[in-house]
């Protein structure tokens, strides 16, 4: 699967420690956490583990509930 690689901070709690948050928003800062990236021996593990983040936390369910949360505090 596909690393990502983000300065979105709505990520950075789950990438940061990956050294996957990039905090600048500067083409040599992402260009360089790219490549190290790229050359990381657990790159699957760390694909992985993220998918498996993704599907605990952005699943239908945990969709519907929030949107439900939401319109019930309108």
């Amino acid at each position: 699967g596909a690393i990502p690689v983000s300065s979105n901070v709505a990520f950075k709690e789950v990438l940061e420690p990956h050294g996957l948050f990039v905090p600048t928003l500067s083409a040599d800062a992402f260009a360089e956490v790219i490549s190290k990236t790229l050359r990381r021996p657990d790159r699957a593990a760390v694909a992985e583990e993220l998918r498996a983040w993704v599907v605990k936390n952005h699943n239908l369910v945990q969709c519907i509930s929030r949107v439900v949360s939401v319109l019930k505090n309108a």
